[in-house]
């Protein structure tokens, strides 16, 4: 018998044959009047479906890694969750601090240690100049501890220094100081003094984390 009106879906033909055959398996050969969107209880690959385009979906299980974009390596997994296995991590934000400081330019050469910044720096902005005078000097301290400078004294043109912080009273008469540790809570510099300058250094530390 053949029912026009209205037409039987593909579940209720599956479940008449069923109920007409003792429930034996159907293949899809057997139901080849069905389109692409009857959708039924069938385990299938995708393969068995030629004709049915990215976006028709259905409730076949499968991994995400089906998918081209989903995969990633180990080591940018730990790049992204900080060695944590449940939760991403987060970035702090840039810290920053000034400080003024003034050095003696008599005083013998050694290790001084500025504090009060509130966070072990990994990089420093000096800017320095003697105090009435005529030297002035910028200098940079990055993470691993490299100082660099460029100093002006009287009005001979820019040099470079391998110093973060320099000073000079006149040619030759100067004092240098180096950044040689990040504390908690600032950096040590190594004073060295050359011949015998006079005079007071005063420099502004800006420090960055």
């Amino acid at each position: 018998m053949r029912v026009l009106d209205p037409p039987l879906t593909a579940d209720a033909i599956v479940t008449l044959l069923h109920a007409l055959t003792g429930a034996d398996e159907l293949s899809h050969d057997q139901l080849s009047d069905q389109s692409a969107n009857d959708h039924h209880a069938d385990i299938h690959s995708h393969s068995d479906h030629l004709g049915i385009t990215a976006n028709q979906h259905h409730v076949e299980a499968h991994a995400a890694a089906d998918h081209s974009d989903q995969t990633a390596t180990g080591a940018e997994l730990e790049a992204l969750t900080d060695g944590s296995e449940t939760a991403l991590h987060t970035h702090t934000p840039l810290q920053s601090a000034i400080l003024e400081d003034n050095r003696n330019m008599a005083s013998a050469s050694g290790d001084v240690t500025y504090n009060g910044f509130g966070f072990q720096p990994r990089a420093i902005i000096i800017v320095a100049a003697v105090l009435n005078g005529v030297s002035s000097h910028v200098g940079i301290v990055d993470s691993a501890l490299i100082d660099y400078g460029w100093h002006v004294l009287h009005s001979t043109p820019i040099v470079r220094s391998g110093a973060g912080i320099m000073a000079e009273e006149d040619v030759n008469k100067y004092q240098a100081g180096n950044v040689s540790a990040f504390t908690s809570d600032g950096f040590t510099v190594t004073w060295t003094k050359v011949s015998t300058p006079v005079g007071s250094i005063n420099f502004r530390s800006l420090c960055l984390r």
